[in-house]
């Protein structure tokens, strides 16, 4: 489970990709240019915020689901 602290800076790095991205299309951004935005914010969630035993849980539970 994430903690308050984790779940407010997912939230505030999301809150940046969405203006991001929607700056983006006004400038007339490619699909692939939104990808890229979005890739850039997920990194950042997954190195900077999310601990090793939570990317593995959330790996697991993929996997899971898959089966």
């Amino acid at each position: 489970a994430l903690s308050d602290m984790q779940k407010s800076e997912i939230h505030q790095i999301h809150v940046e990709r969405i203006m991001a991205a929607r700056k983006a299309r006004k400038a007339g951004a490619e699909k692939e240019e939104l990808k890229e935005i979005n890739k850039k914010y997920y990194q950042k969630i997954f190195k900077e915020i999310l601990t090793k035993e939570q990317i593995k849980a959330r790996k697991a539970g993929k996997e899971k689901t898959k089966k």
